[in-house]
């Protein structure tokens, strides 16, 4: 609507002066209020482009869930890489577990941890990597 207002007062000078600066005055300006709209859109969405590291908080959230579950026989978590991806929240886990622990129950206790996580964030995508304790 600005660029479109200042077409129309560039008329209206050129008209009622008869100067043509005018002209190219406001077609600077309707570059300059372009030029602003499309960096404000690009601030907008280059988060959501590029891949980012989740908020600190998020990464906090998804520690404290872990943490939860330390008394079914996780011992550690070794690493923890998040990243936004567009709309998706990537999250990539390695635990150290017992070395006892049987498959069945380490993929239960995954399950778990991804459902919370999900509930938690939203749109994740994650992968649980286990390492036994040596």
């Amino acid at each position: 609507i600005y660029s479109s207002l200042a077409v129309f007062t560039g008329l209206i000078l050129v008209k009622i002066t008869g100067n043509h600066i005018f002209d190219s005055l406001v077609a600077i300006l309707v570059a300059v209020i372009i030029f602003a709209a499309g960096y404000k859109i690009y601030e907008q969405a280059k988060a959501g482009l590029l891949d980012a590291s989740l908020k600190e908080e998020e990464n906090e959230k998804i520690k404290k869930i872990i943490e939860q579950y330390k008394k079914n026989g996780i011992i550690l978590l070794k690493n923890l890489k998040t990243r936004n991806s567009g709309l998706k929240k990537n999250i990539d886990i390695t635990l150290i577990v017992e070395k006892t622990m049987h498959i069945s129950t380490s993929h239960k206790l995954c399950d778990k941890i991804e459902e919370e996580i999900e509930i938690c964030l939203n749109n994740t995508d994650i992968s649980i990597h286990l390492e036994p304790n040596d």
